[in-house]
């Protein structure tokens, strides 16, 4: 079972590696939002540790991102 702590640092290591990964394709926050389906307002609260992207949305941010899943949750 995952504790709060673990539940926030991996919020957190999901919004460090969208943001991360975003600005390394040069993309803005409008450019992500496009390419995965959804507003800019969802994209920068996942970035702000605002909200928790369902494992269906992880998906579409990894695929425009052309990333997995697994690299939008690891260190």
């Amino acid at each position: 079972m995952v504790n709060s702590t673990e539940y926030i640092q991996l919020q957190r290591q999901i919004a460090k590696n969208v943001k991360r990964l975003r600005k390394e394709k040069n993309l803005s926050q409008l450019d992500l939002a496009l390419l995965s389906d959804c507003s800019r307002n969802q994209v920068s609260r996942i970035e702000n540790c605002e909200v928790n992207p369902s494992l269906l949305f992880l998906t579409k941010l990894a695929e425009s991102l052309n990333t997995t899943v697994l690299e939008l949750i690891s260190k």
